[in-house]
Formats: C-alpha cells, structure tokens, sequence
C-alpha cells in the first residue's frame, strides 16, 4: 500500500508533455488521399486561383510534398493551413519548413504562422512578406519565430502560401518551443474560468422587447452604471468567477419590472447580497489618495435620494475594498499600459441581437469609457447624459440597421477617430451605398485639386 502511494504522488508530480505529433511531411493521409490535418482548400475563387496537390517525384523528406501552383487569376494567394487547438508551456515558437520553388516572379513562396486569442484576434503573426522566395530555388530550409504566450494563445496555425506566378514545394514542417521539438514541450494544463462555462445566454438573453416609460429608463440608467461598477471594482467579478454577461441577463428582469426607486432599490441590492463579500483591501485608501488627472463617475450609485441607505453602505464598501490586481476583463499591455480587453465575447453572429444583449453592447462601451478613456473628460458631453440618450436608441432599435446605426453614435459621441464599427454589417453598407463619388484628387504645388 506504500508503493502504491509513493507511485500515485509521483505520478500526479509529474509534467504532462505533449506527444504532439505534426503532419509535416504529409505522409499519414485520410481515406480519400489527402494529408490529415492540412487544410487545403479556402474560397472557391482561391481553388481555382492555386491547386494545392500531393508531389511524390519532387519531396525532399518521406514520399511526398505539397505542391502549390497559380492555375488562374481569380485570387491574389494561394496557402495551405495546419491548425493546433493545444496549449504549450513556453515564450518562444519557432516553425521550421523545407521550400522550394520554380518560376516565382511576380509575388513570392513563404512560410507562415499566426498565433490567435479566444476571439480569433490575431496576435501574432509572420509570413515571411519582407523576405519571401522569389524565381527558381533549390530545397532549403527556413524558419519563422515568435513569441508565444500560453495565457492568451487559443489557436496555432501553421502553413506555407504563394502570391503571385509559380510554383512551390512544402516539406518537412517542423515546430520548436523554446528550443525543443513540440512533441517534447509540456503541456499547459487549461482550466475554464467560471466566466466560460456559464452558457445559460448563449443563443440569447430571454429578455422580451418592452416600451421604455421615465421610470424604467431610470431604471435601465442606473444599472448600467451599477454593473458596470461591479465589473471593475468587485474582486470577485476580476477573478472570472462569474460570466458578467449573463449576470446581466439575470439582473434585468427585475429592474425592468421595478415601478419606483424603491422597488429599484431592492432589485439591485438582493443581486449584490448573492455576490461573495470582498476582503479587506490594505492598499486601496493609499492608491485613491494618490494625485490622477481624472477619476471615475460613479454617476447615480451613490444619490442619497435614489437608493436606500442600506444600499449605499454596501456599494461603498465594495468602493473601499475593490479589486486592485489583474482582471479577468481587462489586461493592461506591457510597456504601454493601454487597456485590452480581448476576453470579451464578440457575439458576432448576432448581427441583430435581442434588447438584452443590445442593452449589454451599450453597457460595455459605456463602461470602458467611462473607466478607462483618458479623455472622457473632454469628449465635450456628460459621459452619463450619453447613457440616458443612448437607452431608447438601442431598446427601441427595430432591426439591424437601427442597431447599427446606434452603436455609430454612441462611439461618435467620445470624438475620437480611432473608435468605429469594425464589424462588416450588410445593412450599414447597403443603407451607405454601394457607389462612390467619381473624385479623384492629387497634390499639385502642396495644393490639393
């Protein structure tokens, strides 16, 4: 019975290693004769642009390689792709490839990698674009390398691509962490935080179209400052303990239907007593003495006249002992301190989402501005005034041009340019037009005509 323990304890000391095993040299093949793992076929423009083939007379390791070829105009680029959903432990990956090419003139044959987050956000990325092969090349090996972070890293894809004429060779693709082929590196051990696993609102927030009176707009203003607040300053909500989305989703229900501040009141105070109460915080009283050039508006959270005085107390102990370390929703990046809030859930294949989820779009920019914009103090509005005008845009928005067209003025409203609506709705194009203006312009003698 000792052996069996002293066995158990050192097997649960043990690293887990990956055993990882890439299809680099396209030799285990599926039924229908392609390479296991390789995605090889894109657009149906990009197919007829570049045929992607298994070579058996020109490979430079095992019994084939794969040959990519231009065959038509339709497309700019052809690429092959070799997508890895694991996790390593490690700073540093490095992908390693054998290339060669025939006739490449007009763009170039290169390796490639991209590293991407848990909303497909690229965040790092190489394709050889400034060193890529040109002409008629002999089998040689190259290799591309980037930092790697396993606290962000939610997909690997690996490949080889070609633009332009030609053709091109790809074998042998090998991967490194931090030196060590990837099928010696260690796996990171992936642990879902709470945040992740709450799933109850992920087709939708189950919350009814409603009309907006005085009351229920206050109502609506007042959450959203509130749950916003909680996001920020509870340390519970910074741990990822819970998806804050869906404790929204929760939370609404009840302040819709509340008829009074009192009834408000109550609703938002019974949501907070389910949240575990904060610890103590040592240093929260020296940092909030300390010199900033602007500082939170808590707007209505803490009126005398609104909430009950029971409330109050609890709100401001949350102030008093909040979150002062990492947050699950928001990273700050290092060097620069800009916030990143890459655990945000983009919900993109809501083109038109439900008053629930519209009402959470405008809480969370609300919220990132009114927390973290350095410039909030001059955008040349009261950021809380904008939040009351914003409720009946985004509530009353009948269809996914309306909602669109909210989003746009409430991003418009801080005035800075870098802010848009990056994602491609089909009605803000086609409610802005399909044609341009036929201008052209130019610089003449520092003169624009």
């Amino acid at each position: 019975m000792k052996n069996l323990l002293l066995i158990i304890l050192f097997l649960s000391s043990c690293k887990t290693y990956s055993q990882f095993e890439i299809n680099g040299s396209f030799e285990n093949l599926d039924k229908s004769g392609a390479p296991k793992g390789w995605l090889l076929k894109f657009s149906e423009t990009q197919n007829k642009a570049y045929k992607s083939s298994l070579d058996s007379s020109t490979k430079q390791d095992g019994k084939y390689s794969m040959l990519l070829e231009k065959k038509g105009s339709e497309a700019a680029f052809g690429a092959i792709t070799y997508p890895i959903t694991q996790v390593f432990e490690g700073k540093t990956i490095e992908l390693k490839a054998y290339l060669k090419t025939q006739d490449v003139s007009t763009g170039y044959a290169g390796l490639y990698m991209r590293i991407d987050d848990e909303n497909s956000k690229i965040i790092a990325f190489d394709n050889m674009g400034t060193r890529g092969v040109k002409e008629t090349t002999d089998w040689k090996q190259y290799s591309i390398k980037l930092d790697y972070n396993s606290e962000e890293v939610k997909t690997l894809y690996i490949g080889g691509l070609l633009s332009g004429d030609g053709k091109a060779w790809f074998d042998n693709f090998e991967l490194f962490i931090d030196g060590l082929p990837i099928n010696s590196s260690e796996l990171k051990k992936l642990t879902l935080p709470k945040a992740k696993t709450d799933t109850t609102f992920v087709n939708g927030s189950k919350i009814n179209d409603f009309k907006l009176d005085d009351q229920i707009t206050n109502n609506l203003v007042a959450a959203g400052q509130f749950w916003g607040f909680l996001k920020y300053h509870h340390p519970t909500i910074a741990k990822g303990e819970l998806n804050w989305d869906a404790e929204l989703f929760r939370l609404l229900p009840t302040v819709i239907s509340a008829k009074n501040n009192t009834e408000l009141s109550t609703a938002l105070e019974n949501f907070l007593d389910k949240l575990p109460k904060p610890k103590l915080c040592k240093d929260c009283k020296s940092i909030a003495n300390e010199k900033y050039e602007i500082k939170p508006d808590y707007g209505l959270l803490f009126d005398k006249k609104l909430f009950k005085a029971s409330l109050l107390e609890k709100l401001e102990y949350v102030k008093e002992n909040r979150n002062t370390s990492r947050n699950y929703y928001v990273q700050m990046e290092p060097g620069v301190s800009n916030p990143n809030f890459n655990k945000e859930v983009g919900y993109m294949n809501m083109k038109y989402p439900d008053v629930g989820y519209r009402l959470l779009s405008l809480y969370r920019y609300w919220s990132i501005i009114n927390y973290f914009f350095p410039y909030r103090d001059v955008i040349g509005q009261d950021w809380n005034g904008v939040l009351k005008k914003s409720i009946p845009e985004f509530v009353d928005a009948k269809n996914e041009l309306d909602y669109a067209k909210a989003s746009l003025k409430l991003i418009a409203s801080i005035n800075d340019t870098h802010a848009n609506l990056w994602s491609d709705s089909k009605a803000l194009n086609d409610f802005k037009g399909k044609y341009a203006a036929p201008l052209q312009t130019t610089f003449i003698e520092n003169k624009l005509v």
